[in-house]
């Protein structure tokens, strides 16, 4: 099972009342944050209340119907913002009918005021039944429905029984979530809220939602007694265009209480529609979840004997004691015994078996390096799909909370902890570590099934686009050292020796031994890297294509032009010298030069252009530390760069003072450093990365004026950078730190693949890059 970091997607939500015609209170709204669209300051006077959201829907949400969010009972729309997100706002007043037909209608009369015309709907609890009264009057005002935490009416359930139901599930929830709970009933009303839950209680959802036609998502929750997993199930069963999914481990407000979980599966419903894939993976869910249920009964069960059986013994042995019928030593080994057994027996009643199935982002790869390039790229095109940031280089892992205490070793001591972490991914048996078809099925596992793509890239270029797969290889310290340098010839005799196994046994790839003296320093006394290239498809890559790949999809062949000095040892082997870092070119490159990075950036920059967007701020990525979706979420333009070396220094600062002299210079930049450890050749100091942000970007004095920090080089730490060890723990926090709340933006659609053609065709050779459609 694997293990997950927790991320929140939601944009962070403004809470706003609203005065409805027609109705004598205000009517409470979320909205999302207005992008800035040229003229916004001339509208924002303008007295029709709605003048937001009607901006925001006529730009369709960039062609996307909008996203309304429908509460449960009594409870404001503030509980449906994360737990740490939420506004203090009233609960809404009304003089009016508490029945679910003039809710329904009032959704109705919001939707026209605000100009709404059709929408997603996601609701929890009576929600489900304020839409499906909805959608049966008006189905041409919903795309797609959401309904989590359905309640069963009185044919299934008297009112004592759901009454209960509801307490029971206080357990489940937050105490935060009880507390808003508390605060909107008392200023509802008792009177009021017991109305509207009799009226709850005795609507017909399913006579009403089995007529529905809208694609609609289920949501059960495994803790949740109010709407059983059970009942929801039966309900996705009878209705025409249902799929049921379950939440584990949330109780009856997953909104509240489970929000990335419920989030993520809302955004796959509504973006992605793989309505099969939520089939399937919500039967399976469901079925381990009777079975946990039924487990639960007999822990249940056996707890209680376990209980009687300790108050027992706890009898037993104060009359022992009394009578003074065993020594006193020898009574207490005797009950450490018993104790012992029964601590082991309560341990093994709490053991519960768990699943990740579509929620599943980490995936291990055989024989493959964690933290290198390869894999990091990988993880984070993964994450960013299955709409995730990358916090941690997407590695859940206890390491990545104690490493800053790292920084207090003396420098010397902290290259031998950089070594000993390395190197403990390498193995020593590369003969049944790799299998190309096990490999690529865990690569293929990091996109979401039943997805269609309209293009696939396929090839090796640089880190701009993607990497090859790097194996670490375990090599005996004699094997190649020489007065503690590097034998390049002697680490080829060792790699021809340890690679042919090998190559044996995967027939359909190519071997690089790759040794880099400057860069890999730290790490090449105790292992080595194998880099893989494929000479053709393996099954599961071709499977994920004929799956993945839209009807005349578009295949884009990607080859490098650089060209590296390297040596052929065997068939299908080749030693490789060296790679990208800070020695300069013509001492290992004997090629092109082209650089993808600005090309890339300024793909980003004509995307922002497109959907109104300002493109005035940058996040500088380096080696593994970048940020796919945090950097849309925030509008960011990416520059990707090899290393923190003076190469990559001077081909941003290139690139900057380009945009500059064509009026169109950044206003704000983030920079992330890569630590490798070491004073490498070509290493750029802090002082040089520090003086390219004084130059370039306009708000650094602003920023100095005002007292905050902007431009950062964040998650490093200036005085052990580069033998800073916990910036794996903190770059993504700053930079989510760092970007102010109102910068934060609605996910864009994609852009198509006509778009992408166009640009690179008009655009490609400007940077030195080939591209034929």
């Amino acid at each position: 099972m694997s293990m997950e970091i927790d991320f929140n997607p939601n944009i962070h939500l403004q809470a706003t009342f609203y005065q409805v015609p027609g109705y004598e209170s205000e009517l409470h709204a979320l909205t999302s944050p207005t992008p800035p669209f040229p003229g916004q300051d001339a509208l924002s006077d303008s007295s029709d209340p709605f003048k937001r959201e009607k901006l925001l829907q006529s730009e369709a949400y960039y062609e996307r119907p909008p996203v309304v969010l429908v509460h449960g009972m009594v409870v404001a729309s503030r509980y449906l913002q994360a737990p740490s997100s939420w506004k203090t706002s009233c609960a809404m007043v009304s003089r009016h009918d508490t029945r679910l037909a003039w809710l329904a209608q009032g959704l109705h009369d919001w939707m026209d005021t605000a100009g709404i015309r059709k929408a997603h709907f996601v609701s929890n609890s009576l929600g489900c039944q304020i839409l499906a009264d909805f959608t049966s009057r008006w189905p041409e005002r919903v795309d797609r429905l959401v309904l989590q935490g359905l309640p069963m009416d009185k044919t299934r359930r008297t009112m004592l029984r759901t009454l209960l139901a509801l307490a029971a599930d206080s357990r489940n929830e937050p105490l935060s979530m009880t507390a808003i709970m508390l605060q909107d009933y008392w200023q509802a009303g008792m009177r009021r809220a017991f109305a509207l839950f009799k009226e709850t209680t005795e609507y017909r959802s399913l006579d009403v939602l089995q007529h529905l036609k809208s694609p609609t998502l289920l949501l059960s929750c495994e803790l949740d007694p109010v709407a059983p997993c059970s009942w929801v199930a039966e309900v996705a069963e009878k209705m025409p265009n249902a799929v049921h999914y379950v939440l584990r481990e949330a109780g009856h407000t997953a909104n509240y209480s489970a929000t990335e979980s419920m989030s993520r599966i809302v955004l796959r419903h509504l973006l992605i529609q793989d309505d099969n894939s939520f089939k399937h993976a919500g039967e399976d869910i469901l079925r381990q979840v009777e079975e946990v249920k039924k487990t639960r009964e007999a822990a249940a069960k056996q707890k209680s004997l376990l209980l009687w059986g300790q108050l027992v013994l706890a009898l037993s042995a104060f009359l022992t004691m009394r009578q003074g019928f065993l020594d006193g030593w020898l009574l207490v080994m005797g009950l450490t015994l018993v104790e012992s057994i029964a601590l082991y027996r309560y341990q093994g009643i709490l053991s519960m078996d768990g699943s990740d199935h579509m929620d599943r982002v980490y995936v291990k790869l055989q024989g493959i390096a964690d933290f290198v390039s390869a894999s990091s790229m990988l993880r984070a095109i993964g994450r960013h799909l299955n709409f995730r940031d990358f916090p941690q280089l997407g590695v859940p892992t206890p390491l990545a909370a104690v490493m800053p205490l790292i920084n207090w070793l003396p420098p010397y001591l902290r290259g031998t902890v950089y070594a000993a972490v390395g190197a403990s991914e390498a193995t020593d048996d590369i003969g049944s570590t790799f299998d190309a078809e096990k490999t690529t099925q865990s690569i293929v596992a990091h996109f979401q099934p039943q997805r269609k793509y309209p293009a696939v890239a396929i090839g090796s270029t640089n880190g701009a686009l993607t990497h090859t797969l790097l194996m670490p290889v375990k090599r005996p310290k004699d094997e190649a050292m020489k007065r503690g340098q590097l034998d390049m010839t002697a680490e080829m005799d060792w790699g021809k020796s340890a690679g042919q196994t090998l190559l044996e046994t995967n027939r359909d790839i190519e071997l690089y031994h790759m040794a880099d003296p400057n860069q890999d320093q730290l790490i090449i006394h105790r292992m080595a890297y194998f880099r893989f290239k494929f000479l053709k498809l393996t099954k599961a890559y071709r499977r994920f294509l004929l799956e993945s790949l839209e009807a005349n999809g578009t295949i884009i062949l990607v080859r490098c032009g650089l060209k590296w000095p390297s040596t052929k040892v065997a068939d299908r082997h080749y030693f490789q010298s060296g790679t990208v870092g800070g020695i300069e070119p013509k001492e290992y490159i004997q090629g092109s030069t082209a650089d993808v990075s600005p090309l890339v950036a300024d793909a980003y920059r004509q995307r922002q252009g497109q959907l109104r967007r300002p493109a005035v701020s940058i996040l500088v990525e380096s080696f593994v530390l970048v940020e796919l979706w945090l950097s849309m979420r925030y509008n960011l333009t990416p520059f990707w760069t090899v290393f923190p070396v003076r190469p990559s220094l001077e081909r941003l600062q290139k690139y900057l003072e380009m945009c500059r002299g064509m009026k169109k210079g950044f206003k704000d930049g983030f920079i992330f450093l890569f630590c490798s450890g070491l004073d490498s050749i070509g290493f750029a100091g802090i002082d040089e990365w520090k003086g390219l942000l004084k130059n370039h970007f306009a708000s650094q004095d602003a920023a100095k004026e005002s007292g905050r920090h902007a431009n950062l080089l964040l998650g490093t730490d200036e005085k052990s950078f580069p033998k800073d060890f916990g910036f794996p723990l903190r770059y993504q926090t700053e930079l989510a730190r760092a970007v102010a709340q109102e910068a934060q933006y609605v996910m864009p659609p994609n852009s198509s693949l006509e778009e992408f053609e166009h640009y690179m065709t008009q655009n490609a050779s400007r940077y030195g890059v080939y591209y034929s459609a």
